[in-house]
This record gives C-alpha cells, structure tokens and sequence, in this order.
C-alpha cells in the first residue's frame, strides 16, 4: 500500500448501546477509529424504491488492517453517514476495502 495515495480522511463507528435507569435501552454512535483512506471508486447506482426511482451514491475506500470492521458500522467521510454494505480483506491482514453506500444522510 502506498501511504500517498491515501489522502483522505474516514471515521469507522460503531454502533453501541447503554442501560438507563430505568431498563431501556438507548443505543448510540461512538467513534471507532479515524484513519487514512483511499478513495478507489465513486458512483450511483440507481435502482426502484416503494416511491420511485430512486439514487444511491456508491463509494469504496482502501485502509490499512483495522480488526472487527463490519457491516454493522458506519463510516463518516465528509460530512456525510454511509452504511458498510461489504469488508474485503486484502493480503495478510495488509488492507481493507470498505464497500460503502451514501443514503444522503449527514450527520
């Protein structure tokens, strides 16, 4: 992996949850680990929702190894939330790609 070509910046969350006082259960984003990222593909894939048409912004980004990454977490790259939709491993521990899709969110 060339450090150089990772020019961006991404926050990995991770969806925790915590036990009021009274028995419920308020779940919450925490931050996981910010890292260097780079952006290897962006589009839109488009595709027929219950109210139409509708866009999804696709993006895939390269980090160095990060343990536990799924797709139960978030990323946040600029200023907007996107859903892990896959974790690819690259090598031997070397790399992830995080296959992301942007709802049109920010946070």
């Amino acid at each position: 992996m060339q450090s150089g070509k990772m020019d961006h910046r991404i926050t990995i969350q991770s969806n925790t949850y915590t036990v009021d006082d009274y028995g419920g259960v308020i779940y919450a984003w925490s931050d996981r680990a910010t890292v260097a990222a780079q952006v290897i593909k962006r589009g839109t894939s488009e595709f027929i929702a219950s109210y139409g048409i509708a866009d999804k912004g696709i993006i895939i980004f390269r980090v160095r190894w990060l343990d536990g990454v799924n797709n139960t977490d978030r990323v946040l790259f600029e200023g907007r939330e996107m859903r892990i939709k896959e974790v690819v491993s690259l090598g031997r521990r070397e790399a992830l790609e995080i296959r992301c899709e942007d709802d049109g969110a920010a946070p």
